[in-house]
Parts: C-alpha cells; sequence; structure tokens
C-alpha cells in the first residue's frame, strides 16, 4: 500500500514540473515577441481620420428649395404637359403673357407672346398632351411683369454654374456680389469637375452683397442625376438696379425645372425672393 502511494506522489510531482515549465516557457516566448506585432491596429478598431471617405460620415439633407411663394407674377415653360389637355390653358389668351426671349446679340427681352397652345402626341406615354408655346420660342412665358420700354437689362456672367466649394462674384450697378455653393462630394472625381456633380449631395447656392452682412440661401437640392445647377440669366427684369435670376434646378436628366428670382419681391431680410417656378417631365 505504502509503495502504491509512493508511486502517485511520485506521478503528481512529475505532472506539475511538466505544467510549471509549460507555462513558463509560454510567458518567455510572449514577453519576447517582436516590438511591431504589438503595435498592429486591430480591424474592429476605428479607422485613422485620413483613411474616412465622404460617404461614411455624409448624412443626406433632403432640404429643396426654393419655394415659389405666391405672388401675382407667374412663370411658365414653353413645352408639353403630360395629364393636360390644351384647354386647360385657355385662359392665357386672356391673360397678358410675354416672351422672355433672347436676341440674336446674346441679351434679352420682354414682348407680349403670340401664345400657341394646343395638343400634341408624346410617344414615351402613348397619349395626348397639352403643348403651350410662343412664336418666338423664348426661355420662358412670364406674366404679371411689365416691360420696360428700353428692354431688359442683361449681364453677360462669366460662367453657367458655380460647382461646390466655388464661388462666383460680379458687379451690377456699382455694387458688389456673391454666389457661393456648398456640398458634398461622395465620389472620387475633384470638385469642380463636370463628372463630379452626380456625386455631389446636399448642393447649396448662397447669394450675398458686399458690406451687407447677409447671405441668403437661394437653392437647395439633395443631388443630381446628369444634371446640374445652371445659370440661365442675370439681370435687371423688374427694372429697380439690382440683379435678378433665372435657375435651372432640375435634378433628374428627364425632366426640367425653372425657377425666377426678382429683387423687387424680396422681404426686408432677404435679396432676392422666387416668384415663379415651372416643371415639366420628359421621360420614356
Amino acid at each position: 500500500m505504502k509503495e502504491k502511494i509512493n508511486r502517485r506522489t511520485t506521478i503528481l510531482v512529475a505532472l506539475f514540473l511538466i505544467t510549471t515549465v509549460f507555462i513558463a516557457a509560454s510567458l518567455y516566448a510572449v514577453s519576447n515577441r517582436p516590438a511591431e506585432n504589438a503595435n498592429r491596429i486591430s480591424a474592429c478598431d476605428d479607422p485613422t481620420p485620413d483613411s474616412l471617405h465622404a460617404d461614411s460620415v455624409f448624412e443626406q439633407d433632403y432640404t429643396r428649395l426654393p419655394v415659389d411663394e405666391e405672388t401675382e407674377i407667374d412663370i411658365l415653360l414653353p413645352a408639353g404637359y403630360r395629364g393636360s389637355q390644351a384647354s386647360d390653358f385657355d385662359h392665357m389668351y386672356s391673360e397678358s403673357w410675354y416672351d422672355f426671349y433672347e436676341d440674336g446679340a446674346g441679351y434679352f427681352d420682354l414682348k407680349k407672346a403670340d401664345l400657341e397652345i394646343g395638343n400634341s402626341y408624346d410617344d414615351c406615354i402613348g397619349d395626348s398632351v397639352a403643348y403651350v408655346g410662343s412664336a418666338r420660342d423664348g426661355l420662358l412665358l412670364i406674366k404679371g411683369i411689365k416691360p420696360a420700354a428700353s428692354g431688359v437689362e442683361t449681364m453677360k456672367a462669366e460662367q453657367d454654374n458655380v460647382p461646390a466649394g466655388e464661388q462666383m462674384e460680379f458687379e451690377f450697378h456699382g455694387r458688389k456680389y456673391r454666389l457661393r455653393a456648398s456640398g458634398v462630394n461622395t465620389g472620387d472625381q475633384p470638385e469642380g469637375d463636370e463628372s463630379s456633380w452626380d456625386t455631389v449631395k446636399n448642393y447649396k447656392l448662397y447669394l450675398s452683397e458686399a458690406g451687407s452682412g447677409n447671405e441668403q440661401l437661394l437653392i437647395a437640392m439633395p443631388g443630381f442625376w446628369d444634371t446640374k445647377a445652371l445659370i440661365l440669366w442675370i439681370g435687371d427684369l423688374d427694372a429697380d438696379a439690382k440683379p435678378d435670376f433665372v435657375f435651372d434646378v432640375s435634378d433628374d436628366y428627364e425632366s426640367k425645372c425653372v425657377v425666377l428670382f426678382l429683387s423687387s419681391k424680396a422681404d426686408e431680410s432677404q435679396i432676392v425672393k422666387c416668384v415663379g417656378r415651372s416643371y415639366y417631365a420628359f421621360d420614356c
């Protein structure tokens, strides 16, 4: 019996010694691991700021501006209007509508419209739609503004758009103004490149007058699809020696949306006010 106990004791002691040596060897290996392994960053760790892409911190803003406020002024794009018939526009014959059109020299004028209203066939939807236009095929049809005898003053803009992150300064009747654009480019194209407009989100366009301390948000668009915000015209439509604007704010290549801003209708806190909006779709 005593011999069996001594043998069991010997086996236990041997197992204890083997376990102790194994643990010691493991601790030694860990303590002497190369220093660069200790500095490795797990894939679960937060990335460094330099590795962040715009879309990883991007938050979509669905604000759409401008909003067409109710005034005595109305505008209409010469186009076909789905869901309507020519008779829906017959009232225009008894109203004072004017062509806002470009003459051969690159300037604009406002003349009594020779209206053309009828039905035309839309191949894309396979149905008849109302068509409204004029003999001059102008930029807009406008109601509620009386044309000045001297014509419409037009400013030759240096560019037809302001990409996100850029600005355009201009002078009008001795006053200096600035159009400034902001936005988030979620793609790899450089901001300012035409191909980058499809990747620009939360686009905003602001207008300010030098020395006024006031910057007004004119346009807000969540995004673009083969389009961009265009400056169609800058000048003085209401003859108050302050700039007015016509912008193309189409956000889809199969639609058209144009807005008119006038300075004479601006509220106390504004530089201009949106007084008209016209939209139509031509998707197939």
